[in-house]
């Protein structure tokens, strides 16, 4: 695709379309070509070139949860402003029901600290395990390392509601991808496959 078949007549980017695999597959070498710009919600979505990406930005650069321009400080994120952040990207929020298909993920947060900004850690499922982007330094979103499938006690994770996630233990939704896709605009250019 030539650069400029990326923009619209106004110079826009145009959305792609994200059309989930049937088994979502967990790829080391697919994510060490983005490492450091990929993270949690990118990572659990399959969709790589959302970068930063947090819930609700898909399709625009809004901060989580929209409003002021930035995240709330000292806040804790509730259930209902994650499904209303994941319905406004065009996924599915299943609350506590656990698809039994599909590209599913799970949304964890922790409580609020008084000078940060709320965080959550997203952990897919993938063939036979679940992973997730472990956080750095105590963050939630900002996750860049590599991606687990071990939990912070060092078990394999074989469904994320009886994992150790540290302070994220605060269960927020189980949300899919629909099998016909979702839209989103692509904030970084992935490198190509070596």
């Amino acid at each position: 695709m030539e650069p400029e078949d990326d923009f619209d007549d106004v110079g826009f980017i145009k959305p792609r379309l994200h059309i989930p695999p049937a088994i979502t597959t967990f790829d080391l070498n697919v994510f060490r070509r983005v490492h450091g710009l990929a993270k949690a919600y990118a990572w659990a979505t399959g969709i790589l070139d959302l970068a930063d990406a947090a819930p609700g930005e898909m399709m625009s650069k809004a901060f989580l949860l929209g409003g002021s321009g930035r995240p709330r400080i000292g806040q804790t994120i509730t259930a209902a402003e994650i499904r209303t952040s994941v319905e406004r990207d065009g996924l599915i929020y299943h609350g506590e029901n656990l698809p039994f298909k599909g590209n599913v993920m799970a949304i964890f947060t922790k409580e609020a600290s008084p000078n940060k900004s709320p965080e959550i850690i997203c952990v897919r499922r993938d063939e036979e395990f679940w992973s997730y982007l472990p956080p750095i330094n105590g963050g939630g979103c900002d996750g860049s390392g590599l991606p687990r499938q071990v939990d912070f006690s060092g078990n394999m994770i074989s469904h994320p509601h009886t994992a150790n996630f540290g302070e994220f233990k605060r269960f927020l939704g189980n949300v899919s991808i629909s099998e016909q896709g979702v839209r989103y605009i692509p904030r970084v250019e992935l490198p190509a496959v070596p």
